[in-house]
């Protein structure tokens, strides 16, 4: 089995990933594939639910600020070298998966930092390949 693309799912709301930042390199580096890497942020998207459930304005440079704030991260994380592809989305953590796992349509898929507060077990039927979980 050839392992060309990898999604890596990284829960920076709930994890320290950059503890694990040795481990993740070292499975995608003995792989030798191109690596996206994906952060959905459904805190920010919880916030804005309930700010519009009682009427009040959401200040989209919230929005917007926490995206970048994560991409910043993660672009510290990883080296340049390894050109690796960033999705920071705000949203419901199954559909911004999914909508991902589609655009890329990776080989193999970990999930690290998760410190098991994402439910993945409905993602993980929906594309029928196996998740590595790196914690």
């Amino acid at each position: 089995m050839n392992i060309n693309k990898i999604l890596l799912i990284m829960d920076m709301e709930n994890g320290d990933c950059t503890k694990l930042i040795g481990k993740i390199l070292d499975v995608v580096n003995n792989f030798k594939a191109s690596l996206d890497v994906l952060v959905v942020l459904e805190s920010v998207k919880k916030i804005e639910d309930i700010a519009t459930s009682f009427g009040m304005p959401f200040d989209p440079y919230m929005k917007e600020n926490s995206i970048k704030q994560a991409t910043y991260k993660l672009k510290h994380l990883f080296p340049k070298h390894m050109n690796v592809n960033f999705h920071v989305k705000v949203g419901d953590f199954d559909e911004e998966a999914q909508a991902v796992y589609k655009e890329v349509n990776p080989d193999m898929i970990l999930l690290a930092c998760n410190n098991f507060n994402k439910d993945i077990s409905k993602f993980s039927k929906s594309t029928g390949k196996p998740i590595l979980l790196i914690n």
